[in-house]
């Protein structure tokens, strides 16, 4: 019964690499879990329907192609490195002065659906939930055709398409941190929000893309004129050129354009009493 089993908390256990989850939740080690999951406080966590038909995917950490990308699942062949190898990504990944193009659209925070829908087969019902599974309506995207794995000509408002197609940095994350070991990507996000938030950085030079990888151990990063951040409901992602994955929440999607819905308060989670 999903109604039922979605209000059942979620709490990781720091074992692996990354551990976003936990670091978000102020679990630093298996001791902490323990403790968390007796004493934890439950709070609601925000999940969003990823789709890419006929795939639907539920996510609860982030999306991103590029930097990310390329010090996550670039990186899997160095797990024996530990928390390490995420930077080793970065610093080569920035190294190569890589950058990545893609069209990307948003729905801002606050915006007001309409209840419009496009004439036609929707997004959502392009795609399949698991078994048993009543999945949650998706009216922004709903606004959207089905396509042919691209985003669609034309959106309509109060979709807002970036003027920007060239990227190092973008992601969209729904916690505050991307890693047990510094990792504050967002440091404002939280759990339960209601919203993503966008985040990707505009051209700059190399000393200054050392400057903002250095800051996401700490957030500084954020406070950049080269970093730009935006709280989202809906996402739509078109990956045009890029040497990196599409990844949502560390596992490789289809390299090709990824609608992204936040329902907010969905899921639980259990975090530190601190």
């Amino acid at each position: 019964d999903w109604e039922k089993h979605r209000t059942i908390p979620f709490l990781q256990v720091p074992i692996g690499t990354g551990n976003a989850l936990a670091a978000s939740s102020g679990i630093l080690n298996p001791i902490t879990a323990l403790y968390t999951a007796i004493h934890g406080e439950v709070v609601p966590l925000d999940v969003a329907s990823v789709l890419q038909p006929p795939l639907r995917r539920f996510s609860f950490l982030s999306t991103y192609i590029g930097l990310m990308s390329n010090l996550d699942v670039g990186t899997d062949n160095l797990r024996w490195m530990g928390d390490i190898r995420f930077t080793f990504g970065a610093v080569k990944d920035v190294l190569k002065g890589t950058r990545h193009t893609a069209r990307v659209a948003y729905i801002p925070t606050g915006a007001q659906a309409s209840g419009d829908r496009t004439e036609g087969g929707t997004l959502s019902e392009a795609c399949a939930a698991g078994k048993g599974v009543q999945p949650p309506v998706c009216p922004w995207l709903d606004m959207l055709p089905a396509g042919d794995g691209k985003i669609p000509g034309h959106l309509p408002a109060p979709w807002v398409e970036l003027d920007q197609d060239s990227f190092q940095l973008l992601a969209a994350t729904n916690l505050p941190r991307i890693a047990s070991s510094g990792g504050f990507l967002t440091p404002h996000q939280q759990h339960n929000s209601g919203s993503y938030t966008l985040i990707y950085n505009s051209e700059c030079s190399f000393p200054r893309q050392l400057e903002i990888l250095l800051g996401i151990d700490t957030g500084e990063h954020i406070h950049s004129s080269h970093i730009h951040t935006a709280d989202i409901q809906a996402l739509a992602l078109e990956p045009i050129r890029t040497n990196s994955e599409v990844v949502v929440d560390g596992e490789v999607a289809a390299p090709q354009a990824l609608f992204l819905e936040v329902h907010p308060h969905l899921c639980r989670a259990l975090t530190h009493p601190t």
